[in-house]
C-alpha cells in the first residue's frame, strides 16, 4: 500500500498511512525488484504532472517528495541498490533529467527576461529622480514641502531599490550551477525574492508616475479626477496580477514552507496564501 502511494503522488494518502503503527514495518519493505519507496519517488512512471505553474516549481515539488518519504524509510536502506544496480539517488537523477532540463531552461529564460524588466524600470526611476515634477529655483525644488512631492519622491526611491534588488537576485540565479539539488532550497526562494522585489519596483514606479501627473496638472486632492488617475496607473498592475496570480499564488506557498513555525505565528504567511 505504502509502495503504491508512493509512486502516485497520493499526499492524502501518504498522509495517512504516516498516522498508522505498522508504518515502520511497511517503510522497510522492499519489492521483487528489489526497489525502496525511494526508488518508486525516483520514478517517472506514475507521473500525472503538476498543476503548479513552472517548470522549477514542479521540479522542486518532486524533490520535497522526495525529500518526505525519505524521512519514513530506515536509514540504512537510503543507499539500497534494485535490481539494475541503482540506488534511489541514481535512479532520481536519470528519471528526472528531462524535467531537470526543462526547469534549467525555464529558470534561465524567466529570470533573463525578468532582469531586463527590472533593469528597465531603474533607468526610468533614475531618469526620473533627477527630473523634478514642478520645477526647481536655486536648485532647490519649488513643491519640496508638498504632500504629493515628497509622496514622488518616496515612491521613487523605492521603486529603483527594489528594481535593483530584483536584478541582484535573477543575476544571482543566472550563476548558479542549475544543479538537480539546486532546484529544492537555492533556486525557488532566489526566484520568490525576485519575483516580489520586482512586482513592488512596479507598483511603486506607478505610484510615482501618478504622482507626477498630479503635480505636473494640479488636480486636487480628493476629487474624482484624481481617483481616476490612480485607476489608471494601477490597472496594469492589476492586469499583471490577475494573469500570474498562480505562479504569486505558488511563492505565498513557497513562503509559508520558508519559514520557521515560531516565525508563522508572527508573519500570516500561510493565510495569505489561503485568500484571507
Amino acid at each position: 500500500m505504502l509502495h503504491i502511494a508512493v509512486k502516485h503522488r497520493q499526499r492524502e494518502i501518504f498522509k495517512w498511512l504516516q498516522d498508522q503503527p505498522e508504518l515502520p514495518s511497511l517503510a522497510s519493505r522492499v519489492t521483487q525488484s528489489n526497489r525502496t519507496e525511494l526508488h518508486q519517488v525516483a520514478r517517472m512512471d506514475y507521473y500525472r504532472g503538476s498543476p503548479i505553474p513552472g517548470s522549477a516549481s514542479q521540479l522542486q515539488e518532486e524533490l520535497d517528495w522526495y525529500k518526505r518519504v525519505e524521512k519514513i524509510v530506515p536509514s540504512h536502506l537510503h543507499l539500497h541498490c534494485d535490481k539494475d544496480l541503482l540506488t534511489a539517488g541514481d535512479l532520481l537523477d536519470i528519471e528526472h533529467d528531462q524535467m531537470l532540463a526543462d526547469a534549467q531552461q525555464w529558470i534561465k529564460d524567466t529570470s533573463q527576461s525578468c532582469s531586463t524588466v527590472a533593469v528597465l524600470v531603474a533607468t526610468v526611476v533614475f531618469a526620473a529622480a533627477y527630473i523634478v515634477p514642478g520645477g526647481t529655483e536655486g536648485g532647490s525644488a519649488l513643491l519640496s514641502r508638498a504632500p504629493v512631492f515628497i509622496f514622488f519622491t518616496v515612491m521613487d526611491i523605492v521603486a529603483l531599490a527594489f528594481s535593483l534588488a530584483s536584478v541582484v537576485m535573477f543575476l544571482s540565479i543566472l550563476n548558479a550551477p542549475f544543479e538537480l539539488w539546486d532546484f529544492h532550497r537555492s533556486l525557488p526562494p532566489k526566484l520568490t525574492t525576485g519575483f516580489a522585489f520586482l512586482f513592488l519596483s512596479l507598483t511603486c514606479t506607478m505610484l510615482a508616475f501618478s504622482a507626477t501627473i498630479l503635480i505636473t496638472i494640479r488636480l486636487p486632492w480628493k476629487q474624482w479626477t484624481s481617483t481616476l488617475v490612480y485607476s489608471a496607473a494601477l490597472f496594469p498592475i492589476t492586469v499583471f496580477t490577475l494573469i500570474e496570480f498562480p505562479l504569486y499564488k505558488n511563492i505565498w506557498s513557497m513562503l509559508s514552507k520558508m519559514f520557521p513555525k515560531r516565525w508563522k505565528k508572527m508573519i500570516p504567511i500561510g493565510r495569505l496564501s489561503r485568500g484571507v
